[in-house]
């Protein structure tokens, strides 16, 4: 197996994924664009990306839409989290859960 095949998805690569536009990937990847910023990006955006297709661009402003307006659900640990019986390890957890939220709150306003 090669170096790419065995490499982490990040966020944008599964999101890409999941909407079956990752043949995009290697274009995000050269322009420099992460997850967060395809949450902001626009219909303009996406065609100065390259992205020319018009019903691939409404594809991927649909489901971003998706993202910025589904409602957060709180993790399992969120009982001990409010009761303040975390370990370390589910603290972890929690604040990575919290953090990646926060992104996709950040990108939204």
């Amino acid at each position: 197996r090669g170096k790419e095949s065995s490499k982490k998805m990040g966020d944008l690569e599964l999101f890409l994924q999941s909407i079956d536009c990752g043949s995009l990937i290697p274009l995000f990847n050269e322009q420099k664009i992460d997850f967060t910023t395809l949450l902001n990006m626009n219909c303009s955006d996406l065609e100065r990306t390259g992205v020319t297709q018009v019903g691939v661009q409404q594809k991927i402003l649909e489901s971003t839409k998706s993202i910025h307006s589904s409602e957060w659900e709180m993790p399992d640990q969120s009982k001990t989290l409010y009761g303040l019986q975390l370990n370390c390890r589910d603290f972890s957890k929690a604040m990575k859960v919290y953090t990646k939220h926060l992104k996709y709150l950040n990108a939204t306003s």
